[in-house]
């Protein structure tokens, strides 16, 4: 090969290397921004809930998250609950998204309630279908008067939420036997109004959310985002908080924690019962000890002050797991609403529920009560 063409070849070779350096440099890669998922996935049943979840918030604006997803799934819901974790993601810092994974394709309308707030958007799983129907409502765990002003709320909700235009539609979620139908409004560039009951002459244009009289409302994910109470269908969190990001600048996700949001309401009427549960045990153990009369004369008092001793570290024990009873249905009061110890969750009423609950947290402090007064006289002999 001739000398001045292998030069060129050369020269070639080093502008073209050149040219890949530089245009590397100038498309740097896209920027990694820190998210987080937070899951609440035992649906909406007690309010401390929205406290659990601003301070998982608060961890991950710690954590230096750029964006939190808060994924929602289960079937229960309760109307003040999904106000209050509105509330919450509605100022939250760093932006939240919501999005809403679906349980066998149906989630809780109230899961839009809550997840039209998150300022970044709220996502639903592709193919999703909300529901609202009387057997997912745990009103009954509320406080009466709680879920009485928060309905009256919901009826005539000001300007916060994406629900504001539909009248009906808030109306039928609570009861959706008045029957509620979406209509596509004329000359309002593919807007949508609601219509209760059966309306004649707009049958061909209608969807049914609920006829009159029935017992369930069903919504599609798809006509969800077209009434603009969601922002999309995702497959799931990570494909919602890239959508989310691209939105916002076009950054990728580091994706650092997934964190569940508290425990569920039913652990914590299992972990109540079982704190009971331990404390019977613990006095049990205890009580064989404090069989020794204190005033005998024929047991010398270091056995009595032995026997004190040896059924302290039980007595408190006990009086350890009883506390925890107590503090888990002062702060998660719904507790009390639910099957007591033994109780069945069938043909009794809420009343019932709330009386074994107090009548067995008082049963064992009265016990308690009783043989730390043994021990005390014991280790006094």
């Amino acid at each position: 090969m001739h000398p001045t063409f292998q030069s060129c070849i050369r020269v070639a070779r080093f502008a073209l290397l050149l040219f890949a350096s530089n245009f590397a440099r100038a498309a740097p890669p896209a920027p990694r921004a820190i998210a987080w998922v937070l899951e609440m996935h035992d649906g909406f049943d007690h309010e401390q809930q929205a406290s659990e979840l601003k301070s998982q918030l608060a961890a991950a604006r710690a954590g230096g998250a750029r964006i939190v997803c808060v994924e929602f799934a289960g079937n229960s819901w309760r109307l003040d609950v999904a106000q209050q974790i509105g509330d919450v993601l509605a100022t939250s810092e760093p932006p939240a998204i919501a999005f809403v994974k679906a349980e066998s394709g149906r989630a809780p309308l109230a899961f839009l309630v809550a997840g039209c707030r998150a300022p970044a958007g709220c996502f639903v799983q592709t193919g999703t279908l909300f529901f609202s129907e009387e057997s997912g409502n745990a009103r009954e765990l509320a406080d009466a008067k709680a879920i009485k002003a928060a309905e009256s709320q919901w009826k005539k909700l000001g300007g916060s939420s994406a629900f504001v235009p539909y009248e009906v539609l808030r109306a039928a979620m609570l009861d959706p036997s008045i029957g509620c139908r979406m209509i596509p409004a004329l000359g309002e560039g593919g807007k949508f109004e609601m219509r209760a009951g059966a309306s004649p002459g707009d049958e061909e244009n209608a969807v049914v959310l609920s006829e009159p009289g029935a017992k369930a409302l069903n919504l599609s994910a798809q006509n969800a985002i077209a009434l603009g109470l969601c922002s999309a269908e995702a497959t799931d969190s990570r494909d919602a908080i890239e959508v989310a990001l691209q939105k916002t600048g076009g950054a990728k996700p580091e994706m650092r924690e997934r964190r569940a949001v508290g425990p569920s309401l039913a652990s914590l009427r299992d972990l109540a019962d079982a704190s009971l549960d331990r404390a019977e045990r613990e006095m049990d153990r205890a009580e064989p000890f404090l069989k020794v009369k204190h005033d005998s004369q024929q047991i010398a008092p270091n056995q009595k002050h032995e026997a004190a001793s040896l059924a302290k570290p039980a007595l408190d024990a006990a009086d350890a797991a009883v506390r925890d009873a107590e503090e888990i249905v002062r702060i998660n009061p719904e507790v009390l609403r639910m099957p007591g110890p033994g109780q069945s969750n069938t043909g009794q009423r809420v009343s019932q529920f709330q009386a074994r609950w107090r009548s067995k947290i008082q049963q064992a402090k009265d016990r308690l009560e009783k043989l730390r007064a043994k021990a005390e006289k014991l280790a006094a002999a």
